[in-house]
């Protein structure tokens, strides 16, 4: 673990020298382990997508195309965002596990809160995922919004062609690949590489929580989900300073996945209970007593966090 700064640089260039060397980490090792997924495809499913990248539109009819991309997609998940948060708390020193928070279990507590956060915090999700939807540009950006428009409606209909039933995908490597893979992937490189280097440049928990949910957002490339996704880069992010591990926010991210993929894998929006439907909206009173108690609940695991390292008040 690393305690000060190297050379007594300043924070805030050390941390944007760190961040490009982490933002380039992720790019090329992302797209090399894509470019090896689809090359052993051609081998393990007979599915070029080299030659022949129109496949990708046949995942809802094609049982071996849909098993090549999720096989080349987690790939490149665990080579381009694992593999460069394992590595890249050596480029100062530090000791990657401890680092990373991955060798602490973190207090059962948090543990008991993670999924009761995640009940807690659903209603304003859903809210705010209503509100972000409807947001409209200016006329003047009139064709910049319909090429927001169209990127978020492909991310959405090739998120659909991964988690439905209907092109015979099993359940267990939907769950693997839509849900576990995502949830210890992205939390090792945001909570963990991202989340502690802010920790340890900047010294205020609070305002690295929120640029880095900021940016956890910003690199999914959704702007009509960009507010629920940073909320939820918030939670994730107080759930590790609470427990001092990576383990419960991993937790909270896993449930995460896993509800919107069984939604999309049982297609509970067409058949299931409203209040499982992705377009479900809660009462009002809901919405703001889910807003308030998420924000309890992120004070509580702050002070769990103060009375870890200042057990005496200091």
């Amino acid at each position: 673990m690393i305690q000060n700064l190297p050379n007594n640089q300043h924070p805030v260039l050390f941390f944007v020298s760190r961040l490009f060397i982490l933002g380039g980490m992720v790019l090329v090792f992302s797209l090399t382990f894509l470019g090896v997924g689809m090359f052993l495809s051609r081998f393990l499913f007979g599915i070029d997508l080299f030659s022949n990248p129109q496949l990708i539109s046949e995942m809802r009819n094609n049982t071996q195309v849909l098993r090549a991309m999720q096989f080349s997609q987690s790939l490149s998940a665990l080579g381009g965002f694992l593999l460069p948060a394992l590595y890249f708390p050596t480029s100062f020193g530090a000791a990657p596990v401890d680092f990373l928070k991955a060798n602490r279990k973190g207090k059962s507590v948090v543990w008991l809160m993670a999924p009761c956060l995640y009940l807690i915090s659903a209603p304003s999700i859903g809210w705010l995922v209503k509100v972000n939807e409807a947001v409209s540009l200016p006329e003047s950006w009139s064709l910049l919004e319909a090429k927001l428009r169209a990127a978020e409606n492909a991310a959405i209909e090739l998120t659909k062609a991964f988690i439905s039933s209907e092109n015979g995908s099993s359940l267990v490597v939907t769950l693997i690949v839509t849900a576990l893979i995502p949830a210890i992937a992205e939390e090792f490189l945001f909570r963990g590489a991202l989340l502690q280097l802010m920790f340890y440049c900047f010294k205020n928990r609070h305002i690295s929580i929120w640029i880095g949910a900021v940016l956890f957002s910003a690199f999914h490339g959704q702007f009509y989900g960009f507010v629920p996704r940073m909320v939820l880069g918030v939670c994730l992010g107080y759930l590790v300073i609470g427990s001092g591990s990576i383990w419960p926010a991993v937790f909270f991210h896993l449930l995460n996945n896993t509800m919107a993929t069984f939604n999309g894998y049982f297609r509970w929006d067409e058949i299931g209970p409203e209040i499982l439907r992705s377009n479900y909206i809660a009462p009002w009173y809901m919405n703001t007593a889910s807003a308030l108690l998420m924000v309890l609940l992120w004070y509580v695991l702050t002070r769990i966090w103060e009375k870890r390292v200042y057990p005496n008040g200091e």
